[in-house]
């Protein structure tokens, strides 16, 4: 009875597996598509097959970056600025998403407002440098309070 258990949890293992490298080479497919689609011009085309990206893998902010990029060029502006933000909220420290912003902003009368100095701070970096930063800060500190411990000498 155990070797059947034991099988059985391991097909499902494996069926699951697979199932999630058959889905991240149809994403790498779609994308692939997207890109091409933007390449010749197609930014309609591009936009839908970016935004099926999106709703089957949730958000990134490079597939983000580029359905704004297909968006704005198919005269689409307002999707294409909700997108570059979604982007840089993923990305907060990303130059081109920045720079396409601001540019696209400004093109069509919109300014943006100016950030607090907690934003501007915060938008130094983003999330993964934030954690990696952190988490050396709190190593540091750690071992600087493992040092100040002061241990009781042997008595001679």
């Amino acid at each position: 009875m155990k070797h059947r258990f034991s099988a059985g949890i391991l097909v499902v293992v494996l069926a699951t597996f697979s199932l999630a490298a058959i889905s991240t080479a149809d994403n790498r497919s779609l994308f692939t598509r997207a890109n091409e689609a933007m390449g010749k011009g197609e930014y309609g085309t591009a936009a839908e097959l970016y935004e099926k990206l999106v709703q089957k893998s949730g958000y990134s902010a490079d597939v983000l970056f580029n359905l704004a990029v297909s968006y704005e060029h198919s005269g689409q502006p307002g999707k294409a600025i909700l997108n570059y933000e979604r982007a840089l909220r993923l990305d907060p420290s990303d130059s081109d998403i920045k720079g396409n912003l601001h540019l696209l902003r400004k093109k069509n009368g919109l300014y943006a407002r100016e950030f607090s100095w907690s934003e501007k701070f915060f938008q130094l970096l983003n999330m993964d440098q934030w954690l990696l930063t952190s988490l050396v800060f709190l190593v540091i500190f750690t071992l600087l309070q493992l040092a100040t411990l002061r241990l009781p000498c042997p008595l001679h």
